[in-house]
């Protein structure tokens, strides 16, 4: 598909509830809806770009991507460029340094940076130069030219400092300079970046006012092995991002803090909230402020390198976000929207797991109550089946009342009560204002004997009254209960339930799926098609959607899914075995009945390893929302 595809323009109207109608009178374009990335990006031409480790410099009305024309053997022969007026669709411009510059045959180019030099009119390129051989040259290469997208005539190519006396750097003069970036402070100087020392230490160094030597230097990051620099300034702070060196290796990438350009920088903080992730699978390579009337958003641009394949990498785009002066880790969307004209953008909320159980936590009332043997109210929502409440002697009628703080959707109440030789009678009542009852339930001549009763509800209510009426066979004068949960459409029936799979990793074992937590997964034995894992409900029940949450966003995945009562004979569902569409979370809607419901996986996007983090299950009735956005604000608020 193309990038015009990938992010297109929504209507101003959408910005309705955000912005309200005053602002949008005012906006002259309407906001983009910008795709996070992870699938083939192509250019104006149907082709897919290639600007990798690279900047945005936006000059005018004009966006200017830049970065390495990757090879499929892993050397970038040149530095691409590409042009759009509205970061959405994008046009090959030039091929702006290449081996074919003069003084560059033997070259090869990573992590290029432009700036624009005010004093001299010029556009100066610095990047990292290597030679064709060995990878052992480490040296900067600066190039500069009259316009943005010309041909970038050499300057020079470096190692900083290789003039100064006694600066050596692994036998060679000068400090060794590998994974860069630029830097434009608000008083117009400007700062290269760069890993020296085999990445263990990251230099800053100060430039002349031409932006074509360094003058300056200071190791921020002694022994710190970081690579992949950037830096952006946010509220008069500085932040620096890097990578740790792990080569072409996806790993944590970080973020730290400091008051002034040159250090102390402080604690490292991960740019995601998952400690130990991957960042995505990707490595980070610019953030481009954009500046609009009401505020500026921060974009974090990454690589999501391919080693195999290295033309075939992708890009992760996010918008980072500072709360207080406080950064927050960055969260994963498919999609955000950014308006230009305001500097605003909708950032991604974090998602949830769906309730398992609409009472769980919720406040408790009930006429008689059992406090002096740990019997309180609040034990029946706790969800944990070895407490329970207990009404404090009498005889029935006895009732407790759960309010669940909205009225909601109910279809069934399951109540566990305390022992399995007695019969409860009972009813439930319902009421959306805790005055107007409705009747919902009636057992008050039930004789079964039973530890659980399941009840269907099919009503919509807020509070929820169960009154035991009297005693049946086995029951004690007063009444005793461990458990009651309520449950919708939007209640998730497959927590906790048990899961089979054909494979698994060690320690992402297939119950990881069922248990709501989105910090655990199942992972497939190896990343071949085939692999199927399947849920056992307890029971048959009327199905009505459901929600696979991927462990690694970005990529697109295949699969099946099919119902069954017997686990013999399967009924098809969703059918997603030709899909290339990146969505972490997919919501399917169908209609079916069954026991047991089977996901196989039939394919992959290319370099994923399949794994899921969990996967919800819903009855009929209202399917749980998909990613949400917060309203339209800046990086900083």
């Amino acid at each position: 598909m193309t990038f015009r595809r990938n992010l297109t323009r929504f209507c101003r109207i959408c910005l309705a509830g955000a912005l309200g109608v005053a602002a949008i009178a005012s906006i002259e374009a309407a906001p983009l809806t910008m795709n996070t990335g992870g699938a083939i990006w192509n250019d104006t031409e149907g082709r897919q770009i290639n600007a990798h480790g690279g900047c945005i410099l936006k000059v005018g009305k004009t966006f200017y991507w830049y970065g390495e024309n990757q090879t499929r053997h892993g050397k970038s022969s040149g530095v691409n460029c590409y042009v759009s007026p509205d970061l959405v669709n994008w046009t090959f411009k030039n091929r702006v340094i290449s081996q074919g510059t003069p003084g560059l045959s033997e070259s090869q180019f990573e992590r290029p940076k432009i700036l624009y030099n005010s004093g001299t009119r010029k556009y100066v390129m610095w990047a990292h130069r290597e030679n064709l051989r060995d990878y052992a040259d480490a040296q900067a290469v600066v190039a500069q030219c009259d316009t943005p997208d010309g041909n970038y005539a050499l300057v020079k190519m470096f190692r900083p400092f290789d003039k100064t006396a006694n600066t050596v750097d692994h036998g060679k003069p000068g400090f060794m300079s590998r994974d860069c970036t630029l830097f434009q402070d608000d008083d117009g100087t400007a700062w290269f970046i760069s890993s020296s020392n085999e990445n263990q230490d990251l230099m800053f160094y100060k430039l002349s006012p031409d932006y074509l030597d360094t003058v300056e230097h200071y190791k921020v990051l002694p022994r710190g092995s970081r690579e992949a620099p950037a830096l952006l300034k946010c509220d008069g702070k500085y932040y620096l991002l890097t990578s740790a060196s792990t080569g072409w290796n996806a790993n944590y990438n970080t973020l730290q803090e400091a008051e002034k350009i040159t250090g102390p920088y402080g604690p490292q903080q991960g740019l995601i909230s998952r400690i130990g992730d991957s960042t995505f699978n990707s490595q980070v390579s610019f953030v481009l402020p954009i500046t609009g009337r009401k505020g500026t958003v921060y974009l974090f641009m990454s690589d999501r390198w391919k080693v195999w394949n290295l033309p075939n990498s992708r890009y992760i785009w996010l918008p980072l976000r500072f709360e207080k002066g406080t950064f927050q880790p960055i969260v994963w969307g498919d999609c955000w929207q950014l308006d230009l004209e305001s500097g605003l953008a909708t950032f991604p909320v974090d998602p949830t797991p769906s309730p398992d159980n609409l009472a769980r936590g919720r406040p408790v009332h009930c006429d008689k109550n059992n406090e002096r043997n740990g019997k309180e109210p609040d034990r029946i929502v706790d969800g944990d089946k070895k407490t329970g409440w207990a009404a404090d002697g009498g005889d029935a009628p006895q009732w407790i009342k759960i309010d669940l703080g909205q009225s909601y959707a109910l279809n069934d109440s399951k109540i566990t009560w305390e022992g399995d030789q007695r019969a409860y009678r009972y009813r439930i009542d319902v009421s959306v204002d805790d005055v107007h009852w409705s009747p919902a339930v009636d057992r008050t001549t039930n004789e079964q004997i039973s530890e659980t009763n399941n009840d269907r509800l099919n009503c919509n209510a807020r509070y929820v009254r169960l009154t035991i009426t009297g005693k049946g066979a086995g029951m004690w004068f007063w009444a005793t209960c461990e458990e009651w949960e309520l449950l919708s459409g939007s209640t998730n029936v497959a927590f906790k339930k048990s899961v089979t799979a054909s494979s698994a990793q060690w320690g992402r074992y297939a119950a990881k799926i069922t248990d709501g937590d989105f910090g655990t997964y199942w992972s497939t034995g190896d990343d071949k098609p085939g692999h199927w894992a399947q849920i056992d409900l307890g029971r048959s029940a009327d199905l009505g959607a459901c929600r696979i949450v991927w462990q690694n966003p970005g990529y697109f995945y295949q699969y099946k899914i099919e119902a069954s009562e017997d686990r013999m004979s399967w009924t098809p569902v969703v059918d997603m075995s030709t899909n290339t569409k990146v969505v972490r979370m997919p919501v399917h809607r169908f209609k079916a009945r069954g026991r047991y419901l089977k996901l196989t996986l039939t394919g992959a996007d290319d370099g994923c390893w399949p794994s899921i983090a969990e996967w919800e299950v819903f009855s009929q009735g209202k399917a749980p929302a998909e990613q949400q956005y917060s309203g339209f604000r800046g990086s900083s608020q």
